[in-house]
């Protein structure tokens, strides 16, 4: 077979443990049902499914405890906000001292309702815009996934089954491989030529020079489609074509809503009158509290300082659901799955051909098998 994908060989092979127990290796196709088709392991990897056994007591409670939220830190921003907390804090503390040893330096509290709402109504608009960004973010990676998907199952079920995939079909499958993680790289700006997907990217492909990526690859595919409509091909009708170009627009649709997220973040105005506000209220808390807490203010700034800053944290996390923090949207991993499967459909349909039409294959309904 010419293209990307190996050579498959056809003998058979038996699976180590049929009751396995997690997915290993690049794709999740466990090879074909029949009994003469499985693969090389060094082909295709097999899938296993988890042992389930019975818990203790003791694992059950250490399980729940574990994944206990209020004693969980990992993937929280109190790292990202330690400095500023600590500057607020060490700033209270020297407060309280001048307070209680040199002279009264605290202001009615009066101020201190109408300011905690304005705070209040900042930080959460900016959160709740965070969060749709990302919301919408996770969408169009589902609807790039999604659509991806359908337009490689389709090419690849509606070419001949008496055929070895030809160059043009592999082309333009590698090109659907290589698509999503192009889309990922140029979405992060790390698009470079020593990527692993660069050996996907068809030899015939012609891009220009200021074009994007992923733009030059959904025209590429646009191209096959058309072309195998304007030849009859099977499968290919209008209606069909029709279809398809719906589904590879909403990939372009898709990619340009991610391009849209991120080259557009929340205005510089508002960023900038937030953390003037947010700066200027903390640093008046300690002053509204020592006449009533003394010594106590310390522990309630901590408190109120860091709320307000967790908060505002984790809106600066959500903003750009795309990048590589914890809690970003998983892209090398969906995508990365994603070229994965791709992978394993066109070497199952390759590998279906070998075993049907190549020697040594008795068909289950011919006399000879039963």
């Amino acid at each position: 077979m010419s293209g990307l994908f190996p050579t498959l060989s056809t003998k058979t092979i038996e699976l180590e443990d049929p009751k396995a127990s997690a997915l290993q290796g690049p794709s999740a196709f466990s090879g074909p049902s029949s009994d003469n088709s499985n693969l090389d392991s060094a082909d295709l990897v097999e899938a296993q499914l988890p042992v389930m056994g019975k818990r203790s007591k003791f694992e059950t409670i250490g399980s729940h405890l574990t994944n206990y939220l209020p004693i969980k830190f990992h993937g929280s921003v109190y790292f990202m906000i330690f400095p500023p907390v600590f500057a607020y804090i060490v700033f209270t503390i020297i407060m309280t001292v001048i307070n209680e040893k040199v002279r009264d330096i605290s202001v009615s509290d009066a101020a201190l309702s109408p300011l905690s709402m304005v705070v209040g109504l900042l930080l959460v608009f900016r959160n709740q815009s965070s969060y749709d960004r990302f919301y919408e973010g996770r969408k169009l990676v589902s609807l790039v996934v999604l659509k991806t998907r359908t337009l490689a199952m389709y090419i690849i079920h509606n070419s001949p089954q008496d055929q070895p995939l030809d160059e043009e079909t592999i082309n333009v499958l590698n090109a659907m491989i290589a698509l999503p993680l192009v889309i990922k790289d140029t979405i992060r700006l790390t698009f470079d030529n020593d990527k692993d997907w660069v050996k996907y990217i068809p030899k015939d492909l012609f891009v220009l020079k200021n074009t994007s990526p992923p733009i030059s690859l959904i025209h590429y595919i646009e191209k096959y489609l058309t072309k195998k409509s304007r030849q009859s091909a099977f499968g290919y009708d209008p209606s069909s074509l029709t279809f398809l170009n719906s589904a590879l627009y909403e990939i372009l649709n898709a990619y340009s809503g991610m391009l849209r997220i991120v080259t557009t973040p929340l205005p510089r105005c508002y960023s900038v009158h937030e953390s003037h506000i947010l700066t200027a209220y903390c640093c008046c808390l300690p002053f509204f509290f020592l006449s009533k807490y003394h010594y106590f203010t310390i522990l309630f700034v901590f408190v109120v300082v860091l709320t307000y800053y967790s908060i505002n944290g984790i809106s600066s996390q959500l903003e750009d659901p795309f990048g590589n923090d914890f809690n970003d949207i998983k892209l090398s991993a969906i995508f990365g799955q994603l070229s994965r499967e791709l992978q394993a459909w066109v070497v199952s349909r390759q590998h279906n051909y070998d075993l049907k039409y190549t020697s040594g294959y008795k068909s289950p309904e011919s006399p000879e098998s039963l």
